[in-house]
């Protein structure tokens, strides 16, 4: 039995058009179909179907980088769960970095041979909220602290972005958000440390922190390849942090962000990796995880979980 979630509203509602064209092509194979709504996330269906019990259990989603980001939070045990992913989201940053094919017929057809093709590595943030109440979240794609999570932030909140998608240039809303928000943005001092393997520390200390992306795969955010060596079942983290862009600055990074070549830019960015990562900022700041946002934070440790989503594409 394969457990398909649709999420209706998706890029402007061109998912469940996907799925209206897509579901006469699974013929005879059992499936049943799941539709996410309020009061119902795509991480409801999946702690549902995904606690304790024998036998794998397949799930198949169809929608974006946020609809996998609720799906992985609700797992309940990654050991018997098995992943297949046809994007049909705004940025659809995790489809880019493992390379699917562009083709949903081509994916569907490699999800129903039913065999474990990749093993994804699964972060987790942990931060504390102004109250002093902290949450755990995991993810998949990245996490970041600053103007990256900002950025997000004012996506979720823009009434441009189901234009956008209507439009089906959903990626350029990340663009124009982040192009308002260069000249607002602030920079303050933070305190990166950096848990390595076998026990060593490293510590950057930075007087103007922009962001930092923790990333599990290359690319967040629409498209911008902050870490180029980052690899999904490595076992390691890629952090990206950026520091003292002036606001004329950003307009020179980010095009340069999109093709890799922001590293080149020394003075300003800190490229390593890590299996931990802990960040103090002075004042609190957006965190996202999987480009989700929940609050502002002036402390967050991410890390590996040590488990592994199993994807059938």
């Amino acid at each position: 039995m394969i457990h398909i979630i649709v999420n209706p509203a998706g890029a402007g509602g061109r998912t469940k058009r996907l799925w209206t064209k897509l579901e006469p092509l699974l013929g005879d194979a059992g499936y049943e179909v799941h539709y996410t709504r309020e009061g119902q996330t795509a991480g409801d269906i999946a702690a549902s179907l995904t606690g304790p019990g024998e036998g794998t259990v397949d799930l198949v989603i169809l929608g974006g980088d946020g609809t996998m980001n609720e799906l992985v939070n609700g797992i309940r045990d990654f050991s018997r769960t098995r992943v297949g992913l046809i994007p049909s989201g705004s940025a659809n940053d995790l489809a880019k970095s493992l390379d699917l094919s562009r083709k949903p017929e081509e994916l569907l057809s490699s999800i129903l041979e039913g065999k474990t093709l990749r093993m994804l590595d699964v972060g987790q943030v942990l931060a504390k909220k102004a109250d002093g109440s902290s949450f755990l979240k995991r993810f998949v794609e990245s996490a970041g602290l600053g103007f990256d999570a900002a950025v997000c932030a004012e996506v979720a909140s823009s009434r441009l972005k189901k234009v956008f998608n209507r439009l089906s240039i959903g990626k350029l809303i990340y663009l124009f958000v982040a192009a308002r928000l260069i000249f607002r943005s602030e920079t303050v001092p933070a305190v990166l440390l950096l848990y390595q393997k076998g026990g060593e520390k490293k510590q950057l200390q930075l007087q103007r922190m922009n962001f930092a992306a923790i990333m599990n795969n290359p690319y967040e955010g629409g498209g911008f390849y902050f870490c180029p060596n980052a690899e999904s079942s490595d076992g390691i983290l890629d952090l990206c942090a950026v520091h003292d862009l002036k606001t004329l600055e950003f307009f020179r990074f980010f095009p340069r962000a999109l093709t890799g070549k922001h590293v080149s830019i020394k003075t300003r960015i800190e490229i390593a990796q890590a299996e931990k990562i802990q960040i103090q900022a002075e004042e609190p700041l957006w965190l996202h995880f999987d480009g989700e946002t929940d609050t502002k934070v002036k402390e967050a440790v991410i890390s590996l979980t040590g488990e592994k989503l199993q994807l059938l594409v």
